[in-house]
């Protein structure tokens, strides 16, 4: 399968996730709500190399939410900033990214999910996710967490995550 085509899965997989995502108070009426994410994607400048080596395997280095502050309806700009160093004699990594919504520390739902093999670097990811129109006022999370197994196992897995806030006001 082709990097193409593995693109169109994900944003499937995205589109799928956008109908399960439940809003905090809001009714089962309410859980079609407004289009979510609007875009989630690889910045195609690609990988770049290691500034430095930190010895963690899995490594959030930053991520923002911009801006602080919104009414429903309005775009949350989402950066995340990683790096990922293969043990030897590994040269890649299969990663598995969640984007998750958070709100009280509870799981409101997961935004996109996608498994990739990465290679030693550092990653840029970012989109923008569309705040629904009937979502609660109140503060918010977005989580972004990676995860990743030695091949073959469940066992012995690596996590990294790094959360940002945003603000919903009426």
């Amino acid at each position: 399968m082709t990097r193409w085509h593995m693109n169109i899965e994900f944003y499937k997989r995205m589109i799928i996730s956008l109908f399960i995502v439940v809003s905090w108070g809001c009714s089962t009426a309410d859980m079609l709500v407004d289009r979510f994410i609007q875009d989630l994607k690889e910045l195609r400048s690609g990988r770049k190399p290691l500034a430095e080596d930190t010895g963690k395997t899995l490594d959030i280095e930053s991520m923002t939410c911009q801006p602080s502050r919104m009414k429903p309806g309005h775009e949350l700009d989402v950066l995340v900033q990683y790096s990922v160093r293969p043990p030897k004699p590994l040269n890649t990594l299969q990663i598995r990214e969640q984007w998750i919504l958070k709100r009280n520390e509870k799981q409101i739902g997961i935004l996109a999910e996608e498994v990739n093999d990465r290679e030693r670097g550092t990653y840029q990811i970012g989109g923008k996710i569309v705040v629904p129109k009937r979502l609660a006022e109140g503060s918010y999370t977005v989580e972004h967490k990676l995860e990743t197994c030695p091949p073959g196992e469940n066992q012995n897995c690596l996590y990294a995550a790094q959360k940002c806030g945003f603000e919903v006001y009426k």
